[in-house]
């Protein structure tokens, strides 16, 4: 679990955010190594999609990150109170989290959870930033920190490889999740229903709903339906031709060419030339935040930490007549059944 404290830095005469994190006593050196890393990533992505990390380090059995302190609210609080949100408004959104999804891409980093709850928009500037980077992978690290066996992410966000093998996913994958969020909205609804693991087994073995919203056209159906293909390598590839696709859907044009685009590169925040030391503060204000969850029934959009794999889920190809529809069914069946049966021993077990 985790808080979100506002406090004054006495030594810098500012305001910062603080995070602390209560970890497990059960796993207490994996969550510790999992919030340092979390830690050094945002260190390592500076600018204006990316929250400053100022400093971080450990008081027992709690993790605290010091973080400059934002002004606004997330993409999913936004989509709560409105609904949908327009075309202009969501090119916008696309403009400033592909640039900052880019930069992480060719730093070696993989978010692995996108989703509404993780994009906040900034008022002041008017800027939205990627958050949240504690289950991302990273290229140049060893992968102990996920154990085989072991689903990352949030249900309704991940792309059928994720599902499948999450340690092994690569930068397509948080294309698919970014297609999902725009998906909803500009829709209003998410492209696979369903609640828990419902929407994993949607995910692995139902196409898309179709997308039907207030402007677009075919062409941005198309988009759709190419970028939430089953299969990585039949998506779009990189940050610049997903967003590009869009855009060119969005004109009337072949929302599927995925022709390439130059993305200006991000200038980088200033650096703090604060010391290494954790500054002194003094918390002032709580605020409720938003905390890691693991994956229950009704939560499709919770994130889901050492929840037991359901291995490799068979893609069930939708059969003509006879047998092969029967032998369909059953295996949807059975796939459910499965799905269902590992979230009700996790729940058990909790």
């Amino acid at each position: 679990m985790s808080e979100v404290w506002e406090a004054r830095d006495l030594r810098k005469e500012r305001l910062v955010a603080i995070k602390l994190v209560a970890f497990q006593s059960t796993n207490i050196d994996d969550s510790c190594a999992r919030f340092e890393r979390e830690a050094r990533v945002c260190q390592k992505l500076q600018g204006p999609g990316f929250v400053r990390v100022h400093d971080f380090g450990f008081l027992g059995a709690h993790g605290f990150m010091v973080m400059e302190l934002l002004q606004g609210e997330t993409l999913e609080q936004k989509m709560k109170r409105e609904g949908v949100i327009s075309v202009e408004d969501a090119t916008q959104l696309l403009r400033e989290v592909g640039p900052a999804l880019a930069q992480a891409h060719q730093a070696g980093v993989v978010h692995r959870d996108l989703k509404p709850a993780n994009v906040f928009l900034q008022h002041q500037p008017a800027q939205a930033l990627i958050v949240d980077f504690g289950v991302a992978a990273v290229s140049d690290e060893n992968r102990r920190l996920t154990r085989p066996g072991t689903l990352l992410g949030s249900a309704a966000y991940m792309s059928p490889e994720q599902i499948r093998n999450g340690r092994s996913v690569d930068e397509r994958s948080d294309l698919w999740s970014l297609a999902v969020i725009l998906f909803r909205a500009l829709s209003g609804e998410r492209p696979f229903s369903g609640d828990s693991a419902e929407v994993l087994v949607s995910i692995l073995n139902d196409p898309p709903r179709s997308y039907v919203g207030p402007s677009g056209g075919p062409n941005l159906g198309a988009f759709f339906a190419k970028a939430l293909h089953k299969e990585a390598h039949l998506r779009f590839q990189t940050v610049a031709q997903f967003m590009s696709a869009f855009e060119d859907a969005l004109s009337g044009e072949d929302g599927c060419s995925g022709r390439p685009t130059f993305i200006e590169p991000l200038p980088a925040k200033p650096a703090d030339s604060a010391s290494t030391k954790a500054p002194e503060v003094l918390a002032t204000h709580r605020e409720p935040a938003t905390p890691q969850a693991t994956i229950s029934a009704g939560e499709p959009n919770a994130t889901i930490v050492a929840v037991p794999s359901l291995a490799t889920p068979t893609l069930v190809e939708p059969a003509a007549s006879g047998s092969k529809r029967a032998l369909g069914i059953a295996l949807v069946a059975t796939s459910l059944f499965m799905a269902l049966a590992v979230v009700a021993w996790f729940l058990s077990h909790a």
